[in-house]
């Protein structure tokens, strides 16, 4: 380690309720999208760091499993509640570190993690197990069983809410938890860890340890004393990690996207969809592992939409993520940015549509040294072998609805939108599209039953995320 990086305050792991230094001596730096600048280090957790956390949520995992619905309940609402009041740090942390625009982080990303709490909190008032009469007289009742310390791999994206869901999730269902944001993401961590000291969430029920996916990551799945593994990120990720984790027999949970499409067909609004649409594809609130580069447009209306699309794009303001009026941040990495660039680079097949398509703008001299890129409009299909993240979006054109779902199917989408002003016909079409989720005429709809999640890819993710997080036992008692 150079001298320089000593030089950087090094942020340690969170363990049995208090800061743990690593046993280790590798560190990551985390920069600041929007400067360039390096804001702090973390530890990369080897497997000694991983196997304290684990420790510590496996001793405290009898006492808070043994505490009722209502115990646990009051917990999570009182952490709730401690977010809520610092909402203005997370917002800050959200801009400062994530890059994300303020006020998205203000209307969005902080509401939907409250909402994230609260639905688990208020979700174990009311559920219920079943009992029926056996032989002999008997009675069988089935209740539902916690599983142990969770290991929680979070994402980059919707670094709080997707994160803030897993853990009151796991917490709600009597689980302890050992938790690993993001690489990227390591402040919430830190924030989320002293606000539920607070709250009253006993030591060693939440433990967070930071590093990379590839060295952290690895060592949490391999970890004994782990029951469960929760991932949340893109689908060729999600692959790696489950494969990781059957190989050592560890239950694995993942909510993880795929494609989004959206179409717009030939009795579409324009302006709304465009309006919805350019606010959609180039916010960075989407669904952790969601690609939501592409737009189908019916040929009827291609060029009339792509205007619109256009002008809707060029009045989107990119800058200062902690500006108020800022609508488009930094991309979170250098490297995203380049990879961004070489996308653009290799699509010798495409057609720019934006003017500023792909260049750097020009900011204050604060900011030179920022991942910036103008919002990206482009005419042809999504390049394969390349995933670049940031404002990018494509549109295709197509003349009928069997051309459509033929080429729907080449690709594993996940979700979608459909814009019609025929709401019994879109009402049909939506019922033959191969989607886990559809929105009519909308971007997104919330959903607080899979909060954090939407679609799901791999076929990792019940349908029910409490199926995930518990178990059913069956108790049979002889009267």
């Amino acid at each position: 380690m150079s001298t320089v990086d000593r030089a950087i305050p090094l942020r340690a792991n969170f363990i049995a309720g208090s800061n743990s230094p690593s046993r280790g001596t590798a560190t990551l730096i985390k920069f600041a999208p929007a400067t360039g600048e390096a804001l702090y280090r973390i530890c990369e957790s080897n497997a000694a760091d991983i196997g304290d956390a684990a420790l510590a949520a496996r001793e405290k995992f009898a006492w808070w499993s043994a505490r009722t619905a209502a115990e646990r309940s009051a917990v999570l609402l009182s952490l709730a509640s401690a977010l809520e009041q610092s909402a203005s740090d997370l917002i800050y942390i959200l801009s400062s570190e994530q890059g994300i625009p303020a006020a998205l982080a203000r209307e969005h990303e902080v509401p939907a993690a409250l909402q994230a709490i609260r639905y688990w909190a208020t979700r174990i008032l009311h559920e219920e197990g079943g009992a029926r009469p056996i032989a002999s007289g008997g009675l069988a009742y089935t209740r539902r069983r916690a599983l142990g310390p969770v290991g929680i791999l979070g994402s980059a994206t919707r670094p709080l809410s997707s994160l803030l869901h897993q853990i009151a999730g796991a917490l709600a269902s009597g689980n302890t938890v050992v938790a690993k944001p993001s690489s990227l993401a390591p402040g919430l961590g830190l924030r989320i860890a002293a606000l539920a000291n607070e709250a009253g969430l006993p030591p060693g029920a939440l433990n967070f340890v930071f590093g990379s996916r590839a060295g952290a990551g690895r060592a949490l799945v391999e970890c004994k004393d782990i029951a469960l593994l929760a991932f949340t990120g893109r689908p060729e990720s999600a692959a790696l990690v489950r494969q990781q984790a059957a190989a050592v027999g560890l239950r694995f949970y993942a909510q993880s996207g795929g494609r989004h499409a959206t179409i717009v067909n030939h009795d579409a609004d324009i302006a709304e969809a465009a309006l919805a649409t350019v606010r959609g594809a180039f916010s960075p609130l989407n669904e952790p592992g969601l690609d939501v580069s592409q737009v189908f447009v019916h040929a009827s209306v291609a060029e009339a939409f792509a205007e619109k699309l256009s002008r809707t794009a060029e009045l989107l303001r990119v800058g200062d993520p902690e500006a108020r009026d800022t609508q488009v941040g930094p991309l979170l990495t250098q490297g995203a940015r380049e990879n961004f660039e070489r996308y653009l680079a290799a699509g010798r097949s495409l057609t720019i549509i934006s003017p500023a398509a792909g260049e750097r703008p020009t900011l204050a001299p604060e900011f030179s040294a920022g991942f910036f890129v103008a919002p990206t409009l482009v005419n042809g299909a999504r390049l394969e072998g390349i995933s670049p993240s940031g404002p990018l979006l494509h549109q295709e054109t197509f003349a009928s609805e069997k051309e459509l779902l033929d080429r729907l199917l080449l690709h594993p989408y996940q979700a979608g939108s459909f814009w019609t002003k025929s709401l019994g016909a879109g009402l049909a079409f939506a019922q033959r599209l191969p989607f886990a989720a559809v929105c009519l005429n909308a971007w997104s709809l919330p959903d607080p039953y899979h909060l954090g999640g939407g679609a799901k890819h791999l076929g990792s993710a019940p349908s029910d995320p409490w199926d995930a997080f518990t178990a059913l036992q069956t108790i049979r008692v002889k009267i």
